[in-house]
């Protein structure tokens, strides 16, 4: 139960969330590569 109200509240908290989001984003876009998109687009 203690897991699910941390999982809630990372959710609730608007800072928490972007936080999360941008770590996210940093990931994926590492992982995909930044020029893979860059090389489809020429």
């Amino acid at each position: 139960m203690e897991s699910q109200e941390t999982y809630t509240t990372l959710f609730e908290d608007q800072h928490k969330y972007n936080a999360i989001m941008s770590a996210l984003a940093e990931v994926i876009y590492r992982r995909c590569g930044s020029n893979s998109y860059l090389s489809v687009q020429k």
